[in-house]
């Protein structure tokens, strides 16, 4: 059987520069046949899945297909873990990203999407990705946390870089020197937790078989909560304002009808799932669609061409916010289903709601700009309101 080969950055290139408006032309060689390829020069070589029916049986399998494939040289649990390890980790978690946790931060998530929208409504113009799209989600994260709100620069510093060496290879010494001012500043925070206030001084009064975690332990998890818990986001929120821009009807119904706009966020992260593959590694040899892939071999789970698979969804390039079937894969599947997925939610809602209350329209100014696969999201988009 003749082996499918993909190049993501070739696949990519319409959709970077703005030639393309939806991923399913850059997985058409999967998605079109046999729905796995290999993949060389970029992240070290891998197998992608693309298929919705083969990537659900390899999410649904960690025993085969471990997440233990550390980004930095620091491992962030539970993403980058395997049970019993990830259980007890992720159980920590849970609480900070609850329905209670985040109605503690509705409203202050409501205000900060009030408070950054009126002056660029009131400009008449902006690039949404630069002054909200990015900052925003990242001073929620600093909510969250129990930091200053001036520190969402520092994360997004971070974001930047590790943006920078972004086709190295997992584990790559480029990736640990990227994350290494972030690191230092984590340490500082957790060597000083603010009493009584957000997720560090959870975490650093936390146990795990009745024994406090070390100070190690807690670092590892904040890298992860850094790292993961606002790009996404920020992903979501400029793809879905793209989208919206270049169809006024669908404004117009959702001004109309605004809890319609859950609906509008479920197919946006269907069609553009703003992470659109995770990276596994193969513990014991196995087989996918018939193509062998050998113990050690690294694999990459591509949620975003799953969301578009024409094999599972009827019409899958077309945004249709009737849609029956919201099961997407945009936030992962089985275990590593991503915990901050309610959070993402709330903001998107909100953020949708308030730019909908408070403009009659709005629409592209220039060019938009994407950035590099496995990331779905704006660089920069340029938007003209209408008050």
């Amino acid at each position: 059987m003749t082996t499918v080969t993909w190049d993501p950055v070739a696949a990519w290139a319409r959709i970077v520069d703005g030639r393309e408006d939806w991923v399913g032309p850059a997985y058409e060689p999967m998605l079109s046949g046999r729905p796995i390829a290999r993949t060389e020069g970029v992240l070290g070589g891998f197998w992608s899945i693309a298929g919705f029916e083969q990537l659900c049986q390899a999410a649904d399998d960690p025993g085969t297909f471990s997440n233990v494939v550390p980004l930095f040289s620091t491992r962030r649990p539970p993403l980058e873990s395997d049970p019993p390890e990830h259980t007890q980790y992720r159980k920590l978690l849970n609480p900070h990203f609850s329905a209670r946790a985040l109605a503690s931060v509705e409203s202050r998530i409501r205000r900060y999407a009030q408070e950054m929208l009126h002056p660029l409504v009131m400009r008449g113009s902006a690039d949404f990705a630069a002054e909200l799209s990015h900052p925003l989600p990242a001073r929620v994260l600093c909510t969250l946390l129990g930091i200053d709100d001036r520190h969402w620069r520092t994360i997004k510093d971070f974001a930047r870089a590790v943006d920078r060496v972004g086709n190295t290879p997992p584990g790559d010494p480029s990736r640990s020197q990227a994350a290494g001012p972030m690191l230092e500043f984590l340490r500082g925070l957790v060597a000083a937790p603010v009493s009584g206030v957000g997720m560090i001084e959870g975490l650093c009064g936390a146990r795990v078989d009745d024994r406090p975690l070390a100070p190690d332990q807690v670092l590892s998890l904040l890298l992860l909560v850094v790292s993961a818990g606002h790009n996404t986001t920020t992903s979501a929120l400029g793809n879905l304002v793209f989208r919206l821009a270049q169809d006024p009807g669908l404004q117009q119904r959702l001004r109309e009808d605004p809890g319609r706009v859950p609906d509008a966020i479920e197919e946006c992260l269907r069609i553009d799932a703003p992470q659109q593959a995770m990276r596994r590694r193969v513990t014991t040899p196995t087989s996918v669609a018939g193509q062998v892939i050998g113990q050690g071999e690294l694999v990459w789970l591509c949620f975003g061409a799953a969301n578009v698979d024409p094999s599972h969804w009827d019409a899958p390039g077309t945004f249709d916010l009737d849609r029956a079937d919201r099961r997407h894969l945009a936030f992962g599947r089985g275990i590593h289903r991503c915990v901050g997925a309610p959070l993402a939610r709330l903001e998107l809602r909100i953020v949708i709601e308030e730019l909908l209350a408070s403009t009659t329209g709005f629409s592209l100014a220039g060019p938009v700009r994407r950035p590099d696969w496995p990331r779905m999201g704006v660089s920069s988009l340029p938007v003209v309101f209408e008050r």
